[in-house]
């Protein structure tokens, strides 16, 4: 952020003049154009009146002919210059005019060193989301080497793993990422420390340079990272209007991040993984998967084969964020159904047995009593009586 020649840091320098009259003839009428550094500076034993007359300009001042320790403000409007400043002007905008006035003489003083303004642009950009996808892996988990000509970060959320990137082996731990540069031959297991493992995959299009704070690095994910993760996770569960551009900011917040990698960056433990949000909405497809082929003999095969996932993983799904495995789930899931069809009144309770995936009536029997205490018999017989 600019400081302005209001600032109070401007008061050493000079002062703002906030009347349209200026006394002194004008010395100097400078045409700006572009951003180009200067290899001189202004300098007069008399006071200095500075008018902007079109522009943006920056304009560095300093009481040492060498300009050291110059300050640099944002012309905001005309000025007065003690005796003895030192001076020069960036233009930021595409031209500019200024015009100084003096009652003395303005010298121009050579520098060993010339002087420029770094415009604000952006060093790399992010051309594409290819996509991201969250994975859970078991512990016997290998994914065959790999290439491609994209970008690929690599963020574990829970677990272990093992990258090997270019026949470098390097694990990966909980909260820790991983990027693949383009041309990179890579793969992932979980073979080698036999650890589960669950982990954000985010595939990209980008200009950024290769460096060493990035090439074959684990990087250690401090909570200011992790946030705008979070922000990136939401964005694309989103999907709203503008959720695609966030997207792409919050990616590049997130390398830039990475490449600057502060050590004086608090690291704290993360309350909300990624893994949740993810975890949320799987088990919310796989319940709404169940619910729409529950009358289809619905075995958890089916469900596993659906979502790509092992047995086990769904077990571990259920347990921590339904408290019960998959196959009780299911089985209350038909039982409840099972319920809705005897208060239709349409079906015998042998078709619906038959319907509902169980191997016989007794058994539809002894499961339905077990859950509502009474038999699907004598439950007909309530509604019906």
């Amino acid at each position: 952020m600019f400081n302005k020649t209001n600032h109070v840091l401007f008061t050493k320098y000079g002062r703002e003049l906030h009347h349209s009259k200026i006394s002194g003839f004008m010395q100097l009428n400078i045409n700006l154009s572009g951003n180009h550094p200067y290899d001189s500076v202004y300098r007069s034993s008399s006071k200095v009146i500075v008018k902007l007359i079109s522009g943006i300009v920056l304009m560095d001042v300093s009481m040492s002919k060498e300009m050291k320790d110059a300050k640099r403000f944002l012309i905001f409007r005309t000025i007065e210059l003690n005796e003895n400043t030192c001076f020069n002007f960036h233009c930021i905008s595409d031209s500019a005019s200024i015009s100084v006035f003096s009652n003395g003489e303005i010298k121009t003083i050579s520098l060993e060193k010339s002087i420029s303004y770094k415009k604000i642009m952006p060093g790399f950009e992010i051309q594409e989301i290819i996509g991201c996808f969250y994975h859970i892996r078991n512990s016997n988990y290998e994914l065959e080497e790999e290439q491609h000509d994209f970008w690929e970060l690599n963020y574990v959320d829970n677990g272990s793993c093992t990258m090997i990137i270019e026949g470098e082996k390097v694990e990966i731990k909980q909260q820790e990422i991983l990027i693949f540069a383009p041309g990179q031959t890579h793969s992932i297991t979980t073979k080698i420390n036999r650890k589960s493992c669950s982990y954000l995959t985010i595939l990209f299009r980008s200009n950024l340079e290769n460096n060493e704070k990035l090439d074959k690095k684990v990087i250690n994910v401090n909570s200011i990272i992790h946030q705008t993760l979070n922000l990136f996770v939401n964005a694309s569960a989103r999907r709203s209007e503008y959720d695609d551009e966030l997207m792409l900011c919050y990616l590049k917040e997130i390398l830039i991040q990475l490449q600057e990698n502060k050590d004086d960056m608090e690291y704290q433990t993360i309350q909300t993984p990624i893994q949740q949000r993810y975890e949320d909405e799987l088990v919310n497809e796989i319940l709404s998967y169940m619910e729409k082929h529950l009358c289809d003999s619905l075995l958890l095969s089916d469900i596993c084969r659906e979502f790509s996932i092992s047995r086990s993983t769904l077990q571990i799904l259920f347990k921590k964020n339904l408290n019960t495995a998959p196959k009780q789930y299911l089985s209350d899931m038909k039982l409840n159904k099972s319920r809705l069809m005897i208060k239709e009144g349409n079906r015998t309770i042998s078709d619906i047995a038959i319907q509902m995936g169980f191997s016989s009536i007794n058994y539809f029997s002894k499961k339905f009593k077990d859950r509502y205490g009474i038999a699907p018999s004598d439950y007909a017989k309530t509604i019906y009586n």
